[in-house]
């Protein structure tokens, strides 16, 4: 029994018979050029996490973390508004509300005249060439 008498794996040998096979736990992958097994980079692959905003790749799993302003984390791991904006009319497709400050929009939008949406902002790339 190999995986009694020198260990050869990282993290999980499977005996067979007269031989042995490594596995690892959830979360890794083996590297078959040198049998250790190795972190998979859940945040890389887009198919593996249900983050909404960042996701942080911790060893063996991922956690989520809200980083727009207005959000937080809920217990089914998806980022929401912190507060109801549905009475107060705030765009929640574009950007949210917040207890303290009300109305706001996501990064690359801006208040509309109403503001109660969130437009795209515009950019006059004619004027940036003139400067």
């Amino acid at each position: 029994n190999e995986c009694e008498t020198s260990s050869p794996c990282g993290q999980i040998c499977e005996n067979n018979e007269g031989s042995y096979r490594c596995l690892c736990k959830a979360g890794f992958s083996v590297n078959h050029t040198n049998g250790e097994c190795q972190d998979i980079d859940e945040c890389a692959l887009t198919i593996t996490h249900t983050c909404t905003q960042q996701c942080d790749n911790t060893p063996g799993s991922y956690r989520c973390i809200c980083d727009r302003p207005g959000y937080s984390l809920d217990n089914s791991g998806y980022c929401t508004t912190r507060a109801n904006c549905s009475g107060i009319g705030c765009d929640v497709v574009h950007g949210g509300c917040d207890v303290k400050d009300g109305c706001f929009c996501n990064t690359g939008y801006t208040h509309s005249d109403t503001g109660a949406t969130c437009i795209r902002e515009s950019v006059d790339w004619c004027a940036e060439e003139r400067s």
